[in-house]
């Protein structure tokens, strides 16, 4: 198995670098680095920026097609993976919690493709678990210019896990908040106040 963190966005909105962004005491990326080596033996960054992360002990790639968004880096990122399935995560989730991951990995089943959450806000491709047969179909989508990631899900033996199942383990759906604004940021750094980041 293997974790897949994606970086290579452009983070206009927030007009910073959101995988480096310091919340709660610790970077982003740090904090999934730390929940995703209890895991994965194998853990890929996929970034147009190497230079920055060569201090975490993990594999760190560039897009094989840039400029394909976060399709282009779900591709590249499946491309370099050895050992399937593999959990594909944004760089921008400070609150992912192992009992998330937990119960991913123990609803996968090897006929899958993906297995993709689905909270109150809708489907949560960025925090899914994909499998090897997922990466023609990407290729596929890629060289017809089609970069939405939800344009994939009916070509994939995909499996959901509805609200009720993901609130198991993370009632608040806190694992799939994502820093994309200032906004966002800000309520972070409150929610830190009131959440414990290290709670499994």
């Amino acid at each position: 198995m293997t974790g897949i963190v994606l970086a290579g966005g452009k983070n206009i909105r927030l007009g910073t670098n959101k995988a480096l962004l310091e919340i709660c005491g610790i970077r982003i990326l740090d904090r999934i680095y730390e929940v995703f080596k209890a895991f994965f033996l194998e853990i890929i960054l996929v970034t147009n920026e190497p230079l920055l992360y060569t201090y975490l002990p993990i594999r760190i790639v560039t897009d094989i097609l840039p400029h394909k968004g976060p399709l282009g880096g779900l591709f590249t990122g499946l491309s370099y993976t050895n050992s399937f399935p593999a959990m594909v995560v944004a760089c921008d989730l400070p609150f992912l919690k192992p009992n998330l991951i937990k119960l991913l990995l123990n609803n996968w089943e090897s006929y899958l493709d993906l297995l993709l959450p689905v909270t109150t806000d809708g489907h949560q491709p960025l925090c899914a678990l994909y499998g090897i047969r997922a990466l023609d179909v990407i290729k596929q989508q890629l060289a017809k210019g089609d970069l939405k990631i939800s344009h994939i899900f009916g070509y994939l033996k995909k499996k959901t896990l509805p609200p009720e199942v993901l609130a198991q383990a993370d009632p608040d759906f806190r694992s799939f908040f994502n820093v994309n604004t200032p906004a966002d940021l800000a309520l972070a750094q409150e929610m830190c106040k009131k959440t414990d980041i290290n709670k499994h």
